[in-house]
């Protein structure tokens, strides 16, 4: 009997449309979100992608085709504070979890 070889793991990626990762209440952050295997883009996989205020029950929770080219996800914040979005492939990959988090006016988040 002839072993076929495991499928390389999925590999998530999130970017945040900020290189610096700071928007202003009212601003929409654009994600970039891609998931991977063995280098490959994932056309056919199912993401699940929640986000939400940080330290709060996702606000939305989506399963997504990852897409030849990713997917966009956008989000904003009507109040001061920070955005978590987390991606996880369908496949029970859990160590391909890829996460980011955003300010929004966070100078003011404190007052």
């Amino acid at each position: 009997m002839v072993m076929q070889p495991a499928p390389a793991p999925v590999a998530m990626q999130v970017e945040a449309s900020h290189a610096d990762w700071h928007y202003r209440v009212g601003d929409t952050a654009v994600f970039a979100v891609r998931a991977t295997r063995g280098g490959a883009a994932v056309a056919d996989g199912r993401v699940v992608v929640q986000y939400g205020a940080e330290r709060m029950r996702p606000m939305r929770t989506d399963t997504v085709m990852a897409g030849r080219d990713g997917m966009r996800v956008r989000a904003a914040l009507s109040t001061p504070g920070f955005l978590h979005l987390t991606a996880r492939p369908i496949d029970g990959t859990a160590d391909a979890t890829a996460m980011v988090t955003v300010a929004f006016s966070a100078d003011a988040a404190g007052r």
